[in-house]
Order: C-alpha cells, then sequence, then structure tokens
C-alpha cells in the first residue's frame, strides 16, 4: 500500500521503523526532508527545514510562536476610521503618509493608502447636497437627511 493511501496509525508505525533503521538520527532526516521538499518544488518548507537543521534553537521559538493564539495579529483599519484619525488629529496629507510608511516599515501595516481614505472623505459629501453660485450657498434638508440616514446604514451594515 503507498504511504498517502496507509491510515494514521500505519503512517506512525512505518515512520518509526524508518526511524529504527537510520538509528533515529534527526539530522539525517532533516536534511532527507529538505532534499526532498526541494525536489518537489515546496520551497517555503525547505527554508524553514533549513532554518531548523542549521539554528537547532530556534525550534523552540518556532513552537512558542505556532502556540501562541493568533489574537495578536495585526488588523488594518478601515478606510472610515483612517479618515475618522486622520481628521480627529487634523493631520495633513503628508503627516499621513509619512506616519503610515513609519509604522508599514516597522512592520505594521495598519493604515490604508491615502487613496482610500481620500475615497471614503468623498463619499461621506454628496454632490447632490450644495449648489453654489456667486451670491449664494444652498443645502436642500431633505437630501442632507438622506445621506445622512445612508451613510449611517452603510456603517451598520455589520450590526443590521
Amino acid at each position: 500500500i503507498a504511504f498517502d493511501k496507509k491510515s494514521q496509525r500505519s503512517k506512525r508505525r512505518d515512520a518509526a521503523a524508518t526511524s529504527s533503521q537510520n538509528e533515529n538520527n534527526v539530522q539525517r532526516f532533516l536534511m532527507a526532508c529538505r532534499h526532498a521538499a526541494k525536489l518537489s518544488g515546496e520551497k517555503d518548507l525547505n527554508v524553514i527545514l533549513k532554518q531548523i537543521q542549521n539554528t537547532p534553537e530556534r525550534t523552540n521559538k518556532i513552537r512558542k510562536i505556532l502556540k501562541e493564539p493568533h489574537s495578536s495579529s495585526i488588523v488594518k483599519l478601515t478606510p472610515e476610521k483612517a479618515l475618522s484619525f486622520l481628521l480627529d488629529r487634523s493631520l495633513s496629507k503628508e503627516d499621513y503618509i509619512s506616519m503610515r510608511l513609519l509604522v508599514k516599515g516597522q512592520g505594521a501595516d495598519i493604515f490604508p493608502p491615502y487613496n482610500s481614505v481620500k475615497e471614503a472623505k468623498i463619499l461621506c459629501r454628496s454632490p447632490t447636497l450644495i449648489s453654489i453660485t456667486e451670491n449664494k450657498a444652498k443645502v436642500s434638508l431633505k437630501a442632507l437627511l438622506d445621506h445622512t440616514v445612508k451613510r449611517i446604514f452603510d456603517m451598520q451594515k455589520e450590526v443590521l
């Protein structure tokens, strides 16, 4: 029976027998696994196995990382939240972009690109709300209320 077709128990038994036949030599198996990964095109696996083989003390770090809950992963801000942050702090476009690049350079890509924030800002305004002439600016109250309700519903889609 092919190895892939065997049950988990049979696979473990075969692996234990192979390990015993090769004097349980971990370095030999790591090298063989790296070779097999390389030949089968598994580049990521090959790199990881190389790290484990060359620096055995990293295995403890890798194990700790794998055990950690993934809740500590970085969550990217929505364009609306980024716009709110930008406006609350009276940041200029240049300030926002430089702050975004600084944080991104530290491995925490949490701010969306400025163009996304700009689009979110445009969605906050409706072109039909305001009519401007030489002498006056006019805002339709009904259109303003309709737009406000639409934006509230858009922001609360997840809740509704």
